[in-house]
């Protein structure tokens, strides 16, 4: 796995090596479903609006977690290189609500000025989302991890501290 992700850093061509971490955050409909079905378990007869709100808010907040899991993991295996994750304080800070269409418009923009400012622009997550896709349209080059899974997994942790 080294030198699967060794490949991958064009840090060499900026001299501030700064990245943004895009990580999936919206839900799915299937993750909407399959939060419906573990919710159903408790709740009688179809789920409304609220029961929907819920499910998502769920998602939202577990795909923050695992995000925040993939700054930590690739911060200490590559201490060479800056990570950055605006749109996680925006979102987690209450400030932020990628359910709300006008907030997560705001937050995109937000996202890609922030982006337009780094080296590049690292992709996370097990899966690019529509978000992730507009956001690397303002990156100067894109690294994609998605192949690794939705968590970080254990072996970016064993590396640490090996340089990029």
């Amino acid at each position: 796995m080294t030198e699967v992700l060794e490949g991958r850093w064009p840090i060499q061509c900026c001299h501030n090596p700064l990245f943004y971490v895009a990580h999936p955050v919206h839900p799915t409909y299937d993750e909407v479903t399959d939060g419906f079905s573990r919710l159903r378990g408790y709740v009688g007869g179809p789920p409304g609006e609220r029961e929907l709100r819920e499910v998502q808010t769920e998602i939202v907040r577990a795909n923050i977690a695992n995000a925040k899991a993939w700054v930590a993991r690739l911060a200490g295996r590559f201490p060479a290189i800056t990570f950055i994750a605006p749109w996680i304080v925006a979102l987690d800070g209450g400030g932020g609500d990628d359910l709300d269409p006008a907030q997560r418009e705001r937050g995109l923009r937000d996202c890609c000025r922030a982006i337009s400012a780094c080296c590049g622009l690292v992709h996370v997550g097990g899966r690019v989302s529509d978000g992730m896709r507009a956001e690397a349209r303002s990156a100067l080059c894109v690294v994609d991890l998605t192949f690794l899974g939705r968590v970080p997994p254990l072996a970016l942790q064993t590396l640490q501290g090996a340089s990029p």
